[in-house]
C-alpha cells in the first residue's frame, strides 16, 4: 500500500489518459500530448479540446481551443465544463464562455494544481468526456518507509494560535513583601544578630538598642519573615529616624519588564507570563500585575511588572533580586 502525501507546488503533470475511441479511460504511464498553446490535448476521434491553466499576468484560469478534423471549430459552438476533484474531497466546476478564438473558465484554479480532471464537452449534438489525473507536485511513500520515519496522515482542523511579545527585564522584590525596620526610640545600638542574606522569622529579634531616655535595653524585631536584604546598623552605632535592616519576602518576586510604546497596546492586566533565566536552565510562569502610566514617557521603553512564585521553582533560590530574565507574555491565545 502506499500513503499519498500533497505538497502544496507546481511540478511535473501526470499524463492524459484519454485516446480515439476510448474517452473514459484513466491515466496512463505517457507523458501528455501537448497542442500549440502547451496544453492538454484531449482527443475524441476527430473532436480535439487543447486544455490548459493560463497565468501569464492573471490569476490561474482555464482556456480551451477545440478543433473538429483538424479545423478550428466556433467557440460559441461548444459547451464546455470542468470538474476538479481535490485530495480532501473538495471539487470545483468551471463553466467556459466563448472569448475571442477560445472558451475561457470562470473562475480561478486555486493551488495547489493537484486533482482528478472530468472534462465534458458538447458539439453538433454529441458528447464527448475525458477524466485524467493532474497530480502537480505529489509523490508517494511506501507504507514501510512511512512508518520507520514516524510518518503519520492526520486530518488538519482549527487551533487556536499563540501570540506572544518577547520582553526582557530584571527581578525585584514585590514592594508589598518589603519592609524597613528601624528603632522605636533613638539610642546605642548594643548587638546585631542578623546579616545580609540570613533568613529571619517574623517576630525574631534582628538587634538590641539601649534607649537614650530610659537607658532601657529594647529588641528590634523582624515584622514579616523572609531575607534580610539590607543592614544600616552595627554594634556601637547610633539608632535614630533612619532604617536599620530591610527584610524581603523573596517568594514573592516581581518581575519588572521593559516595553516599548507601540507595543503597549498589547499588554493588559492577568496575561499570562513565562519567565525564563539569560542561561535558560530555569524558568517560571506568572502574569502582569501591573503596568506604569504612559504619560510622564518620553519615547522610551515603558516599565510592567509580572508576579511570579519563585518558591514553585526547585531551584528556588537561585531567583534573586537584580537578576536578568527574558520574558514572553501570551497577548493572544492559548
Amino acid at each position: 500500500m502506499l500513503v499519498g502525501l500533497t505538497l502544496a507546488a507546481c511540478g511535473g503533470t501526470a499524463p492524459e489518459s484519454a485516446a480515439p475511441g476510448d474517452p473514459h479511460a484513466h491515466a496512463d504511464a505517457q507523458e501528455p500530448q501537448k497542442g500549440p498553446h502547451d496544453g492538454r490535448l484531449l482527443v475524441d476521434g476527430d473532436f480535439v479540446v487543447e486544455l490548459a491553466i493560463f497565468e501569464d499576468g492573471v490569476p490561474p484560469e482555464y482556456r480551451a481551443w477545440v478543433t473538429q478534423k483538424g479545423e478550428p471549430a466556433p467557440p460559441d459552438a461548444v459547451q464546455l465544463s470542468v470538474e476538479l476533484s481535490r485530495l480532501d474531497g473538495e471539487k470545483n466546476q468551471f463553466r467556459f464562455a466563448p472569448q475571442d478564438d477560445f472558451l475561457r473558465g470562470d473562475g480561478v484554479v486555486t493551488e495547489p494544481h493537484s486533482f482528478d480532471v472530468v472534462v465534458v464537452a458538447e458539439h453538433a449534438g454529441a458528447t464527448h468526456r475525458w477524466t485524467y489525473d493532474s497530480y502537480e507536485g505529489r509523490t508517494t511513500i511506501p507504507a514501510a518507509s512511512a512508518e520507520v520515519a514516524g510518518i503519520r496522515i492526520e486530518t488538519a482542523g482549527p487551533r487556536l494560535i499563540r501570540d506572544v511579545l518577547p520582553l526582557y527585564g530584571q527581578l525585584t522584590a514585590n514592594p508589598d513583601a518589603v519592609r524597613e525596620v528601624g528603632a522605636r526610640f533613638p539610642g546605642v545600638i548594643r548587638s546585631v544578630n542578623k546579616s545580609v542574606g540570613d533568613s529571619v522569622k517574623g517576630g525574631e529579634v534582628l538587634a538590641r538598642v539601649e534607649s537614650n531616655d530610659s537607658l532601657q535595653v529594647y529588641a528590634v524585631t523582624a515584622p514579616i519573615g523572609g531575607t534580610l536584604t539590607a543592614r544600616m546598623a552595627n554594634p556601637g552605632e547610633q539608632a535614630g529616624a533612619s532604617a536599620l535592616f530591610t527584610v524581603s519576602d523573596l517568594s514573592q518576586l516581581w518581575a519588572e519588564l521593559s516595553v516599548f510604546p507601540r507595543d503597549l497596546a498589547r499588554i493588559r492586566v492577568g496575561q499570562a507570563v513565562r519567565l525564563s533565566a539569560l542561561d535558560g536552565e530555569r524558568s517560571a510562569s506568572g502574569k502582569i500585575v501591573r503596568i506604569a502610566p504612559a504619560g510622564g514617557n518620553s519615547g522610551g521603553a515603558l516599565k510592567v511588572w509580572a508576579r511570579f512564585d519563585a518558591s514553585a521553582d526547585t531551584t528556588a533560590g537561585d531567583w534573586t533580586p537584580g537578576l536578568y530574565v527574558n520574558a514572553e507574555v501570551l497577548t493572544r491565545g492559548g
